[in-house]
């Protein structure tokens, strides 16, 4: 009988053993499970938010409208060469205007303008042109979405358009001029 109590202890202490290591597998593969998950949640929520605050940024900006840089932050104080050469003048203010999107009249399919306007202004013109932007911005627009791909899809489309956009802006302004106007950006698709 004492043999019988022996392999009966023998039979208890075994017990706990096999289901310690079925606990501990329970306990990784939950724990694996978890992480898992969480990584997972990271990755697919992570992104989501870091997508978000860059909306957020892109609005932030888009709502300051167009913003005046000092010829000092454009590099224009000293008159550089190129910019002489280019058209540009040995200073003025610059003025930077949002991006513009505009459908192109093709007839081939849809095309899409994105580009991007710097205005170099002499004069009080600084002053008007933030005052006029809505009209500024009316008549680029105009004028962008009446081009097609052929139009501006060369070199010399794209210098006859700077062209136009002198002369229609210079209609609007009355109290200054604008000496050139630069493409920051300027993306056909």
């Amino acid at each position: 009988m004492a043999g019988d109590k022996d392999k009966n202890k023998g039979d208890v202490e075994n017990q706990p053993a096999k289901s310690s290591p079925n606990k501990i597998l329970f306990i990784i593969i939950g724990v694996l499970v978890l992480v898992i998950l969480g990584g997972g949640g990271y990755f697919i929520f992570g992104k989501k938010g870091g997508g978000s605050s860059v909306k957020e940024t892109e609005k932030e900006t888009a709502s300051e409208g167009s913003k005046e840089v000092s010829k000092k932050e454009t590099g224009k104080e000293k008159g550089s060469k190129e910019g002489e050469k280019n058209g540009g003048g040995s200073g003025g203010e610059v003025f930077v205007m949002e991006p513009f999107v505009v459908n192109l009249q093709d007839s081939t399919g849809t095309r899409y303008l994105k580009v991007t306007i710097n205005f170099e202004l002499e004069g009080t013109a600084l002053e008007e042109a933030k005052i006029k932007t809505p009209q500024v911005r009316d008549a680029i627009i105009i004028l962008l979405s009446s081009k097609a791909y052929a139009d501006v899809g060369n070199i010399q489309g794209k210098y006859q358009l700077r062209d136009e956009i002198v002369v229609r802006i210079n209609q609007i302004l009355t109290k200054g001029k604008l000496k050139a106007v630069y493409f920051t950006e300027f993306v056909i698709q």
